[in-house]
């Protein structure tokens, strides 16, 4: 079976994007582990399936591991991408995700660059939004033990769950065998998505990702405006703040009780077809 793919990235996240029916749930997780695949498939963090209806454009992520993602502000700025180079008279893009709609808008194109801010929604502070196996309207600052050693976490959601922790610096401790063991951490049963913030200045505040089904990646739309609501919220920044992720610097704008936006790029990659055998 030939399946005509795009591979875009945003700051070395990359996801390959494909126009396919959305029902299959099994297929498609069947897909994404073969095309996600660094050494067998083509290699990205996710796969972006999409079809557009009557004008809607609707959209599943799936992680490298199979898994389905709600979101990913990332992979839907990596579609919006795909679609202005369809549609290039469009300016907004409105692209309807498992965690709800998100708008998109194009901000101006730097050759390969194409730069858009997306509306994520309201970051959601409960545990149960996650969910989080903590009672509570809020858990900041909440107290965990991993291998002895005592740890703070912060959660919030953006139809994604995210686990937040601030380190004076990022050799603090082993900060991917950390994520590791958080991600898929009790507390968690659909597992979590992990932040270590260290905050530079109320401006700025560098990250290290743990991405849930994926591991390390170098940047994550979602996980900046985690990682800047939370340090908003604790006190540590005020909006706008630039996030550092490990290949750029995202922007996040965000006051409590509003939706948070963040700006960034997306570039394409590779275009092509990919032999699947489907058994």
């Amino acid at each position: 079976m030939k399946i005509q793919a795009e591979k875009w990235h945003a700051f070395g996240n990359d996801f390959i994007l494909i126009d396919h029916p959305l029902e299959d749930q099994a297929g498609l997780s069947c897909l994404a582990r073969a095309l996600c695949n660094r050494h067998e498939g083509v290699g990205a963090d996710g796969l972006v399936c999409f079809d557009r209806v009557e004008g809607d454009t609707r959209c599943r992520i799936f992680n490298m591991d199979g898994s389905e993602a709600e979101i990913s502000g990332n992979g839907v700025r990596c579609l919006a991408g795909f679609l202005k180079r369809k549609l290039p008279s469009e300016q907004t893009f409105k692209i309807h995700s498992m965690a709800g709609l998100k708008v998109l808008t194009f901000l101006r194109e730097d050759p390969p660059l194409l730069w858009f801010r997306a509306n994520m929604g309201k970051p959601d502070f409960r545990p149960a939004a996650l969910p989080a196996d903590i009672d509570g309207e809020s858990a900041q600052r909440y107290p965990i033990i991993i291998d002895g050693c005592k740890l703070e976490i912060n959660l919030v959601s953006l139809g994604n769950p995210h686990c937040v922790l601030f380190v004076s610096e990022f050799e603090w401790q082993d900060w991917m065998r950390l994520g590791q063991q958080l991600e898929s951490h009790p507390l968690f049963p659909r597992r979590t998505n992990v932040e270590f913030v260290r905050v530079i200045d109320p401006h700025n505040i560098g990250i290290r990702i743990w991405e849930r089904g994926v591991g390390k990646t170098f940047s994550s739309g979602t996980c900046s405006c985690a990682s800047a609501a939370v340090s908003i919220q604790d006190g540590q920044a005020r909006s706008p703040v630039q996030v550092h992720n490990e290949k750029g610097v995202l922007t996040v704008d965000w006051r409590p009780g509003d939706d948070i936006f963040v700006e960034g790029p997306t570039a394409p990659v590779w275009k092509g077809e990919f032999l699947w055998n489907a058994e």
